[in-house]
């Protein structure tokens, strides 16, 4: 388990969901408090608005057996979430061509500025609809979709409370094979889709207890 690195004036978003045999995934998503100190209302603040992006801007493109459970919004400078702010959402997607199993998902790559060369972070995206791929290949309608839906986050987290409010960052958490101390970021620049493929998940069960017990 990789140790507590803080990201000074950030926080860590968690977006879990659950597939209908109970089988728990979850997408990290990292941003910076433009008014810090970062307090409770702030984090609220955060927690609402990403379940909002997601619940209407991805959910709709996302099969009907997937449910957006909870969205967890963390304080992440001092101490690994002594601070955190919790969203509910208990939402199904539109697609009801059927569900891909766990392990099958669609990676949305982000990239940051100059500021933080060739670091990328990424999503694993759940719940790919079975209509929405032939064999292995997804749709360009899906894939057009899902990266406007990634954009579009770029200028909405500025919103996510008194404007100016948070920036949706890639992070960087070691350097030449160690843990750093502090986190490097870089704002997100760029969404990219690396191909038009479904990816494997690499952490297809995670530990959701917080998100899931309410």
């Amino acid at each position: 388990m990789p140790p507590f690195i803080p990201l000074p004036d950030g926080a860590l978003v968690e977006v879990g969901f659950e597939y209908p045999e109970g089988l728990v995934v979850e997408n990290l998503l990292w941003f910076i408090n433009h008014q810090p100190p970062t307090t409770l209302t702030q984090l609220q603040a955060l927690s609402d608005g990403v379940a909002a992006w997601h619940a209407d801007q991805l959910l709709p493109h996302l099969s009907a057996g997937l449910t957006l459970v909870a969205v967890l919004a963390e304080k992440w400078d001092t101490a690994a979430g002594d601070i955190h702010a919790r969203t509910d959402v208990n939402a199904a997607g539109s697609d009801g061509s059927g569900i891909h199993s766990a392990n099958v998902s669609f990676r949305v790559r982000f990239k940051g500025s100059s500021a933080l060369p060739r670091t990328y972070n990424s999503n694993f995206l759940a719940g790919i609809p079975r209509g929405q791929v032939a064999t292995n290949l997804v749709s360009p309608g899906f894939v057009d979709a899902v990266f406007n839906a990634y954009v579009n986050l770029i200028d909405l987290a500025d919103g996510f409370g008194p404007f100016p409010a948070w920036e949706w960052v890639v992070t960087s958490r070691r350097l030449d094979n160690a843990w750093r101390s502090v986190q490097a970021f870089a704002r997100t620049d760029f969404i990219q889709t690396p191909n038009i493929y479904v990816s494997p998940r690499r952490r297809r069960i995670t530990n959701l207890k917080k998100l899931l017990a309410g």
